[in-house]
């Protein structure tokens, strides 16, 4: 896949799961980018490759480069788990800079829904994850520089021979609910941050990283 076959773009999510929520409050944040096939077998084959790499979160890292996030999958108490991603599971992210007390210095999301839509032209799978508790942890604060309002929704799709993979968050706010003041400082400076560089370059990387190299 060449520059020219490949673009990041801003744009209405690509929503046939229903997997994105509608945005009530807070800020919309779409990323997205895509790549041409040159055949409907090449489309179906590249669609099935960007889609693994999708569920296999723990592997995102490989995709992204070692100075973004890294992304690991733990069970309802925080172990750390391997394979692909499943519904219910919790993801322990760890971000560039400190992290929360309650956290145990990672941010924590809940995947709350993994879909799946087929039809003749079009195959599609959605993601959403929101910002949770730890797993691990003995309190119920939510762990996360974001709000429990605020949720991303990790996409691949397959329109004919256009392969798109887009990340969209949606109610994007800062979490401001801790009753910690280092925790609070530190979801405002990093939530801030996030809504440029996290939300916008580390999704573009991600977007990037799960089509490169196919063909």
């Amino acid at each position: 896949m060449t520059e020219n076959d490949r673009r990041t773009h801003f744009m209405e999510a690509k929503n046939y799961t229903g997997i994105v929520p509608v945005n009530v409050t807070g800020t919309v944040i779409d990323t997205e980018s895509f790549t041409e096939a040159k055949s409907i077998h090449a489309a179906l084959k590249i669609y099935e490759i960007v889609k693994l790499r999708l569920i296999d979160i723990n592997n995102w890292q490989n995709l992204t480069g070692e100075p973004m996030a890294a992304f690991q999958l733990t069970d309802s108490q925080g172990t750390d788990e391997t394979g692909f991603v499943k519904k219910g599971q919790f993801i322990k992210i760890d971000i560039p800079g400190p992290g929360t007390e309650s956290g145990m210095g990672h941010d924590w999301v809940r995947v709350e829904e993994i879909e799946e839509f087929v039809s003749q032209d079009v195959q599609s799978i959605g993601m959403r994850v929101r910002p949770s508790v730890n797993p691990a942890g003995t309190d119920d604060e939510i762990a996360h520089f974001y709000a429990k309002e605020t949720t991303s929704s990790f996409v691949v799709t397959r329109e004919n021979l256009k392969i798109t993979a887009g990340v969209y968050d949606r109610n994007t706010m800062i979490n401001k609910s801790s009753e910690n003041p280092l925790d609070q400082l530190r979801n405002t400076i990093a939530g801030s941050s996030a809504k440029i560089l996290l939300s916008r370059f580390q999704w573009k990387t991600l977007c990037e990283g799960l089509l490169e190299g196919v063909e």
